[in-house]
């Protein structure tokens, strides 16, 4: 069934109706510089899939910032219009700082931005997780340097006493030599006495 004159002109006339409705609502929403109370000051448009914008998300989370994300998918009119109304170019990623004003796109800049508003990333956690990484490492290698010396400490242990228990052989060995040589020596000279 064909749409008639009469129904494509209704039709026509209710899109522009939602149209004008769409555009008051817009300019309704117009940015405001402060943020309510309790609100994050920093808004993101972006898109999921971009890689641009996923950088910015990145850095946004590194620096420990909160932020309200806009999501911008491709085809959504409505959504790209607020972009538009938003910063006046239909451009993702587009960071709003409510507190400062500041109204950036291109995600270098903002990153830039971030980083010289919030500071670097968290270089304090950071050497934070290297300082425990490190002392683990330490920990477990000297876990395995005592267990590698143990066999030879012991080894050494087992030397010591061995060459302990040869040294009380050979005295002992010397003095049953002496005892049963001495004896004999002193009965050679005491027969040798009488003889002369």
């Amino acid at each position: 069934m064909k749409p008639t004159p009469i129904d494509q002109k209704n039709l026509r006339q209710t899109n522009e109706r939602i149209k004008k409705k769409s555009v008051k609502m817009l300019s309704s929403a117009q940015i405001e510089t402060s943020s309510p109370k309790g609100s994050p000051a920093i808004e993101l448009f972006q898109r999921e899939d971009c890689p641009h914008s996923h950088a910015v998300r990145n850095r946004l989370s590194q620096l420990g910032v909160d932020y309200i994300a806009h999501t911008v998918p491709k085809g959504n009119a409505f959504k790209h219009e607020l972009l538009a109304q938003a910063g006046g170019k239909d451009q993702i990623p587009f960071l709003i700082d409510r507190k400062s004003g500041v109204k950036l796109y291109d995600s270098d800049k903002i990153i830039s931005y971030l980083e010289h508003e919030f500071g670097r990333p968290a270089p304090a956690r950071i050497s934070e997780l290297t300082r425990n990484v490190a002392l683990r490492i330490q920990a477990r290698s000297d876990e395995l340097a005592w267990a590698l010396r143990q066999p030879f400490e012991r080894a050494r242990s087992l030397v010591d006493d061995m060459s302990d228990s040869l040294k009380v052989l050979r005295d002992s060995y010397q003095s049953v030599r002496r005892a049963l040589t001495q004896p004999a020596a002193a009965e050679e000279r005491a027969s040798t006495h009488k003889a002369a």
